[in-house]
């Protein structure tokens, strides 16, 4: 009824509704009896599917420790597969960041372990490759075949190339560390190092010579023609001389006009001899370089070595040397032999340089002497030229040109030139209260081996200051060639002793090949033209205007002028005409010891002589 679709048309009928009551509570019975079979079944389903899950999850969780015991033994296996491989791949890699370049074998690896062993071990070798070619080239083995090999790899191209840019560089610096730029010649070191291996090598019966070649008169081909045509003359020597020489045999330049050559094992004196004439002779042909035509010559000096005697390197050059100076005093063009007599000087000066450093050390048999230099004007003197002299033990005096050449071969100059330098301002400082001496100035000569070795000025400070001598009070002294040399390292030296007052003079001019316009590039305060001008017989013809033309450019640039060498009273008037400034010689004085030189101020005939000169 509750259901019945539209409304309720008929009452209802009782006996129905009785039978639907009826079948309503069976209805309800049979829901509930359903219900409570359904829980029943329900709660046993339950039960049994309680049941079946954890036969389930024991399954399930066999399976997974199952899993896992497996997942552990593989990685167990795999990881006493790679352990070892990797930590020695490490030490391997610690090695190599340490210099260990060497390979080792791994044996079977896995891929990517291999991978990266194969790559370390192409590095390893790469830079194994790369220190043989750095060391190669730190020890100047510029030949090493690992020079000529590439690194793979663009690195390695890249560092092939620079490696060949400095294996180049690196000949070149090798090549100009022992050849003349100039000639391309064997220079004095490379020189030194053939001639070694040369005597190392001589065999019994055999000789090594040693030419020195020096040109005569190269300055003037420099002066006259300038230092291009100079350098076309120095090839040019150096080609004529290659041509001349065996296979054997070989050139070299030392410096400036200064040649050796270097004959082979098996010469002699007379082959040696021979083929000088020849290279000397080659010499002679006019050279004609890009401004001049020139013509020079060259003396020699030959030295060789005597197999029942064997010579060291130093010994044998040095009696080359001697050799050849010995020639060039005798004339141009001169060949000379290092002969027996030669050796015996040369052992002579050797004992004399010996006793002469004795006494230097003992302070004793040296002694300084004074030559007065007057004034032209009026005859008077106002400085001394301290002159050395030396008394050797056993034989007396010996002439000072003897003892200071034999001297000036070794660096025994230096410690004579500093205890003439201490005797002198030690004699000025006695002379302070002297009313004759004590205004005078003291000249003294200095070897030009002091030059350029950065001594010379705290020499001469140390010995004004250590007798508290004013630094004007002296005259440094050096000699034309000395100083004309080597002209701008003189002039340093010699600027800076003027800076402290000193002054400075160069000595002896005319006895090199300076010319007079040459004299602008010397940083000198006094010009001493050398004994030889006034000392020719024409000194009032040729020599007159020659010493005026001296005196004039002197003067032009602010240089007092000295003449050495007044020997009688012509050279006196001479001078006075030309207005030289002062003079020296025996006419005047001669060198003195001190206690001479105070007779010689206080002698009234010394006094008339020098009113007479004064009034010519």
């Amino acid at each position: 009824l509750m259901f019945a679709d539209g409304p309720l048309t008929q009452p209802p009928n009782l006996a129905a509704l009785v039978r639907l009551a009826g079948t309503t509570a069976a209805v309800d019975r049979a829901i509930r009896l359903t219900e409570q079979q359904a829980g029943n079944l329900i709660t046993t389903a339950a039960v049994k599917m309680d049941q079946d899950s954890q036969h389930g999850l024991d399954a399930t969780f066999g399976l997974v420790v199952l899993l896992l015991t497996a997942v552990a033994a593989l990685t167990l296996l795999l990881y006493r597969g790679v352990r070892n491989p990797m930590r020695a791949l490490a030490e391997r890699a610690r090695r190599f960041s340490e210099g260990d370049f060497s390979l080792r074998g791994y044996g079977r690896l896995p891929s990517e372990i291999a991978e990266v062993s194969a790559a370390l071990d192409d590095a390893i070798r790469n830079f194994d490759q790369l220190k043989t070619q750095a060391d190669a080239l730190a020890t100047g083995e510029l030949s090493h075949p690992a020079l000529r090999r590439a690194v793979p790899g663009k690195l390695g191209e890249s560092l092939f190339h620079s490696v060949t840019r400095v294996s180049e560089l690196q000949r070149r610096l090798v090549h100009e560390a022992r050849h003349d730029a100039l000639t391309g010649l064997y220079n004095r070191r490379a020189a030194i190092e053939a001639l070694g291996m040369s005597l190392a090598k001589v065999e019994g019966g055999t000789g090594v010579g040693v030419m020195f070649i020096d040109l005569d008169d190269f300055k003037q081909v420099n002066d006259v023609h300038g230092h291009r045509a100079g350098d076309e003359v120095l090839a040019t020597t150096a080609e004529r001389l290659l041509a001349l020489v065996r296979p054997s045999d070989r050139v070299c330049r030392l410096g400036g006009d200064e040649f050796l050559v270097l004959i082979g094992p098996g010469t002699t004196i007379d082959s040696s001899v021979r083929l000088a004439a020849r290279l000397i002779a080659s010499l002679e042909v006019p050279i004609t370089t890009a401004v001049a035509t020139v013509r020079v010559s060259a003396s020699a000096g030959i030295a060789v070595s005597d197999p029942g005697r064997p010579a060291t390197t130093s010994e044998l050059l040095g009696e080359a040397d001697a050799a050849v100076y010995r020639a060039k005093a005798e004339g141009r063009g001169n060949i000379r032999v290092f002969d027996r007599q030669m050796r015996l000087d040369r052992n002579a000066d050797r004992e004399m340089v010996a006793e002469l450093e004795s006494s230097l050390l003992s302070g004793r048999d040296l002694h300084l002497v004074y030559q007065p230099t007057l004034l032209v004007a009026d005859g008077r003197c106002d400085r001394l030229e301290a002159l050395c002299r030396w008394d050797r033990p056993g034989h007396g005096p010996v002439p000072p040109d003897v003892f200071i050449r034999a001297a000036e071969r070794s660096d025994l100059i230096i410690e004579l030139d500093r205890w003439v330098l201490n005797q002198a301002c030690r004699q000025l400082a006695d002379w302070k209260a002297d009313p004759d001496l004590g205004a005078l100035a003291l000249q003294v000569n200095i070897s030009g081996r002091h030059l350029g070795r950065g001594i010379l000025v705290p020499d001469v400070l140390q010995a004004t200051r250590a007798h508290d001598v004013p630094a004007g009070m002296l005259i440094i002294e050096l000699t034309e060639t000395s100083v004309v040399d080597r002209p701008d390292l003189a002039s340093d030296e010699l600027n800076e002793l003027r800076s402290h007052g000193t002054r400075t003079a160069l000595d002896d001019f005319g006895t090199g090949y300076t010319s007079i316009s040459q004299l602008g590039r010397v940083a000198v305060d006094i010009l001493k033209i050398d004994r030889s001008f006034l000392l020719s017989e024409d000194s009032h013809g040729d020599r007159g205007p020659v010493i005026g033309l001296v005196i004039d450019v002197a003067h032009a640039m602010g240089m007092t002028v000295v003449a050495e060498g007044v020997e009688v009273a012509s050279h006196f008037n001479l001078l006075s005409s030309l207005g030289c400034d002062m003079a020296q010689g025996y006419f005047l004085a001669r060198p003195m010891p001190e206690e001479d030189l105070r007779d010689w101020f206080r002698n009234p005939v010394d006094r008339t002589r020098r009113a007479r000169l004064s009034a010519v």
